[in-house]
């Protein structure tokens, strides 16, 4: 709607949409009316590019020009939330994808697609799949961690705690070195991984406190101390690193 007064132009819009209220223009009127056309021009060619992707999915869809669609989409959704009978003109178009279309064909259909649709999880399960989802994944993380380098179990699970589930395999290892003799903050990481405390208080029985940790003792050799173990992988990794790149 174009409003113009002896001193004051201006345009209003309204869409017909419930997020969306009366839309005042506030530029110059010319210049209002380019963006406007602008705007328009960009929402057919999106409209266009909407209903030629369903058109292609639903071959069904070709039988109808746009407007029929518009309007079977108004009375089948009457159709199902108000529990209305549809009008004869809705039955003859449906007929053109099912001969004779009646009402109870209709109520089947929908039945059917109800019946076909995915039940959307509600948040709790949602969650909780996700979280099992996760807990694959750093599985696998930290099964490869440690078949890389010396770092402790709960170490690579901490890394993978810290940094999430989608970072490269080598920044696991490098906050792993860094990081693998804070043990408070180790813990602080790992203390809701009950199956990591399950098995830790299981193997408790003996007392090997005084033992230095064999996933790194166990790749040191004689005078070695773990500042040295890291140096050597965190330079075997490098090494590794520049190999790739000159290969691709």
């Amino acid at each position: 709607m174009l409003y113009c007064g002896e001193k004051n132009y201006s345009i209003h819009i309204s869409f017909d949409a419930p997020d969306v209220g009366l839309l005042t223009g506030n530029l110059p009127l010319l210049k209002e009316l380019q963006v406007l056309t602008d705007f328009m021009n960009i929402c057919l060619e999106e409209w266009h590019e909407f209903v030629d992707e369903k058109r292609s999915q639903c071959y069904q869809l070709n039988y109808y020009t746009t407007e029929q669609l518009v309007y079977l989409r108004h009375v089948l959704a009457e159709f199902l939330n108000l529990r209305t009978n549809l009008p004869a003109q809705s039955l003859d178009l449906l007929s053109a994808v099912k001969s004779g279309c009646t009402q109870a064909d209709v109520h089947r259909a929908i039945a059917t697609a109800a019946k076909d649709t995915p039940q959307p999880l509600d948040e709790a399960a949602a969650e909780e799949q996700a979280e099992m989802a996760n807990l694959e994944t750093g599985k696998k993380i930290v099964k490869q961690l440690m078949e890389d380098c010396p770092l402790s179990e709960r170490c690579c699970w901490a890394a993978v705690q810290e940094l999430g589930y989608d970072m490269e395999i080598t920044d696991y290892m490098e906050w792993g070195m860094a990081n693998d003799q804070d043990e408070g903050h180790i813990t602080s990481l790992t203390s809701n991984l009950d199956f990591l405390n399950d098995r830790d208080t299981a193997a408790s029985d003996g007392d090997n406190s005084d033992e230095e940790d064999m996933s790194v003792s166990s790749f040191a050799t004689l005078g070695q101390t773990s500042q040295q173990v890291r140096s050597d992988i965190i330079s075997s990794i490098a090494e590794r690193l520049v190999c790739s790149s000159s290969l691709s």
